[in-house]
């Protein structure tokens, strides 16, 4: 199990290189912390979303197993289901 931890502020100019971080990690199962993340804005997240649909297609978890208020607040904010992009609760249930 790899890990790999979000970045403060995830903006258009930062999601290049958080794809292509995230790209380096395929192959293996990953947990993500985002509980530093100030700011996702709705491109980071899309980009999180595709990377959870292909680890899942690939045969890898992908999780969220630490965010924050505002990573939680953004994904909602958007509409974006706990579930579409490995969200989990600290009991490791998807978060609802």
């Amino acid at each position: 199990m790899q890990s790999y931890s979000l970045k403060e502020h995830i903006d258009t100019a930062a999601v290049q290189t958080l794809t292509e971080d995230l790209l380096s990690l395929r192959g293996q199962d990953l947990d993500v912390d985002a509980g530093e993340t100030t700011f996702i804005g709705a491109l980071g997240l899309q980009v999180l979303i595709a990377v959870f649909r292909q680890w899942g297609v690939d045969g890898f978890a992908f999780r969220i197993t630490v965010f924050s208020d505002a990573f939680s607040q953004a994904a909602s904010g958007l509409g974006i289901d706990p579930s579409e992009i490995g969200m989990t609760a600290a009991s490791g249930e998807v978060a609802a």
